[in-house]
């Protein structure tokens, strides 16, 4: 059963993750200060956790500022279609997580056209691990034993692959927001995929034809899940640029293995992060609560 919920009345720019009470959340900065204005966060901003040819990748740090034991810490994974966006899309949400008691870490990955699957799991993989490091967590009052990620539209893909054990570093619990789980060419004909959601995946593939793409399987979370597979959110418009079929779909590979998985359906058009309405917002921080 697929749970519908109704049109939201605002985007994420109207939303808050506080149960009791909604305030706008600003649009993000392409760049954002490293510091913030809010004053029950901390915000450490540009930390380099790899280095890739040469290339720094970094990462932000959102905390309580006051905060009580060991935190959970949930990856955020911006959207962009593999070739655009940063983690600064992700300030606003990052600051919410810890303005409620959770640590939030807002992750850049590698881009393409320099670099296709398997780069940008990889890279993940390795953010999950430097949270889980141990002179990390105890800098920055991470729990190594509840990690979560959540991803948007690209970065709901590159989630999923970690939740699935791609990249071998283990989460807790995953959100994917306009996610795809099957690239292969039977994958990309479920429900009614734009054209330009098939050209992102080919792109991220490294393909110019899903009939004759080598990486196609290996890309896909829903042909690597297990039944150690961490327990799944899976938001989607009804009717968006990445179909919603792809997301029953993983739900229903989820279940068939044990692990536990709901998809909310919202009406309309809404992709990524314009999912996350105020009700969605509070669904998503009680699920994360629940797992982690």
């Amino acid at each position: 059963m697929i749970r519908r919920l109704a049109p939201a009345a605002a985007l994420l720019v109207a939303a808050c993750l506080a149960l009791a009470g909604c305030r706008p959340v600003p649009e993000p900065s392409l760049t954002p200060p490293a510091e913030t204005s809010n004053p029950d966060v901390a915000v450490t901003a540009d930390i380099e956790y790899r280095s890739e040819g040469g290339t720094p990748l970094t990462l932000d740090v959102c905390r309580p500022a006051e905060p009580a034991g060991a935190l959970p810490t949930i990856l955020l994974l911006h959207g962009g279609g593999f070739e655009a966006g940063d983690k600064s899309a992700m300030r606003s949400l990052c600051e919410r997580f810890a303005e409620n008691g959770a640590a939030a870490v807002s992750v850049q990955y590698r881009l393409l056209p320099d670099y296709h699957f398997p780069a940008q799991v990889e890279d993940v993989a390795a953010a999950v691990a430097w949270v889980g490091a141990p002179e990390n967590a105890e800098e920055y009052g991470f729990d190594p034993a509840r990690i979560g990620v959540l991803g948007s539209s690209a970065g709901a893909i590159i989630a999923m692959s970690v939740g699935v054990g791609m990249g071998g570093a283990p989460v807790a619990a995953v959100v994917a927001l306009s996610g795809a789980a099957d690239l292969t060419e039977s994958g990309l004909r479920l429900g009614v995929p734009a054209k330009q959601a098939q050209e992102i995946v080919l792109g991220y593939l490294g393909c110019e034809d899903i009939r004759a793409c080598p990486t196609a399987q290996d890309a896909s979370p829903l042909l690597h899940v297990t039944a150690t597979s961490a327990p799944m959110l899976l938001l989607a418009g009804s009717d968006e640029l990445v179909p919603s079929a792809q997301s029953v779909a993983m739900r229903d590979a989820l279940r068939a293995a044990g692990v536990a998985s709901e998809v909310l359906v919202e009406e309309g058009t809404n992709h990524g992060l314009a999912l996350l309405s105020s009700d969605n917002l509070r669904i998503v921080q009680d699920f994360f609560l629940a797992n982690l």
